[in-house]
C-alpha cells in the first residue's frame, strides 16, 4: 500500500507575510471567507515547530528562520500532513482531496526560502508597512532610552533584510506585465 503523499494534496498555497500590525490579519480573515480556501483558523506556530528539526530550540537558535536546506523530504511531508489534518474551509469542513491552503503566521516572514522549497507553487503575499509606524508609542517617543533606540534600529534592519529575501522569491515568480 502506497503511503499518502500530503504535499501533493496542496494546490498553490497562499502564504501571507507581514510584520505585526501591517494589516495581515485583516487580509487573512477576509480571504478566509472565500470559497475553496482552507486554513487552520489560527497562526500555525505549533504546527510548524512540532515538526522534528524545525523548532528554534532544536537548532540552539533564538530565531525562527528556516531556509531551503531545512525542507528535507521527510520534514516537508510531515509538515504537509500536520497542516492538512488541521485545515477547515469557511464552513468548518475538513480538507478532502486537493486543497488551496491559506496561511498567515508572522514568523513565516523569516521562513520564505523554506516554504518556497516545500511548496514550489506557493504564492507569497507580502504586506509592507514601515515598521517604525507600528512600534509601540513608548518606543517611538522623543525620549527613547539607549536600549530601546538600539532595539528599534535592530528591528528595522531585520525587517529590511527579510523584505529583501521575500522580494527575491516574489520577483522570481511574479508574472510579467
Amino acid at each position: 500500500v502506497r503511503q499518502s503523499r500530503y504535499r501533493e494534496r496542496f494546490d498553490r498555497p497562499i502564504l501571507i507575510m507581514g510584520t505585526p500590525r501591517s494589516g495581515s490579519t485583516l487580509l487573512y480573515e477576509t480571504f478566509e471567507q472565500a470559497p475553496g480556501l482552507y486554513s487552520t483558523g489560527n497562526e500555525s506556530h505549533g504546527i510548524i515547530e512540532s515538526v522534528r528539526g524545525l523548532a528554534p530550540s532544536e537548532k540552539g537558535w533564538a530565531s525562527n528562520r528556516l531556509d531551503a536546506g531545512d525542507a528535507t523530504p521527510e520534514r516537508a511531508e510531515d509538515l504537509a500532513a500536520r497542516f492538512y489534518h488541521s485545515l477547515r474551509d469557511r464552513d468548518g469542513n475538513l480538507a478532502n482531496g486537493r486543497v488551496r491552503m491559506l496561511e498567515k503566521t508572522p514568523k513565516n516572514a523569516v521562513r520564505v526560502p523554506f516554504f518556497d522549497a516545500v511548496w514550489t507553487d506557493a504564492i507569497f503575499i507580502y504586506l509592507y508597512r514601515d515598521v517604525r509606524e507600528t512600534l509601540d508609542p513608548q518606543l517611538r517617543g522623543a525620549r527613547l532610552s539607549e536600549h530601546a533606540a538600539a532595539f528599534a534600529d535592530h528591528l528595522v534592519e531585520g525587517v529590511e533584510q527579510h523584505r529583501e529575501a521575500i522580494d527575491t522569491v516574489i520577483s522570481e515568480r511574479a508574472p510579467a506585465f
